[in-house]
């Protein structure tokens, strides 16, 4: 894909049909955006890594050791009972701006930075690798499988944040 100039996530306003949602750090789009890492690790420092049961298999012997419980609020918003362990602010998997353990990494990290649900497409409002001039070209139907699990969550805190507001469909 040819890149035209190149939009930090921060440019946002300037792109029709991005609408921020501040109380979760994402931004509502009617289309997922273009993405190329960047490798800043903005996305394994100052966050909250939801894990689900398929995640907690994925780590298998690292599971005990690397997680921790999630805080009623945090159970509230995503669903989930548990989120990776962080040190210094940073997932405890995080070395330099690489993930140590790639291959294990849960669905939260394999998605980022996008939810997208039946009614809504959400990307991380904070990420830099995203190009808001582009569109992309992977499975919308694979990231929807990779959010199935915070999905429902997502969906019922858009709707109690914006009062209802209507959503974007997508395929899949």
């Amino acid at each position: 894909m040819v890149k035209a100039t190149r939009r930090s996530s921060r440019d946002h306003a300037t792109v029709k049909d991005v609408e921020p949602v501040p109380q979760i750090e994402m931004l509502l789009s009617c289309y997922i955006p273009a993405f190329e890492c960047t490798l800043c690790a903005r996305c394994c420092t100052g966050k909250v890594i939801a894990l689900f049961g398929g995640d907690i298999i994925r780590l298998g012997k690292y599971a005990e050791a690397c997680t921790e419980p999630m805080s009623e609020e945090e159970i509230a918003l995503t669903g989930a009972e548990r989120k990776m362990k962080m040190v210094d602010d940073a997932c405890v998997f995080l070395e330099g701006s690489r993930c140590s353990h790639y291959d294990l990494r849960p669905d939260t990290c394999r998605r980022h930075p996008f939810i997208v649900t039946k009614r809504h497409i959400l990307a991380a409002s904070t990420c830099k690798g995203i190009d808001w001039t582009g569109r992309w070209h992977g499975s919308d139907g694979e990231l929807l499988r990779l959010s199935e699990k915070i999905a429902p969550k997502i969906d019922d805190c858009i709707g109690a944040f914006r009062g209802g507001i209507k959503g974007r469909r997508v395929s899949g």
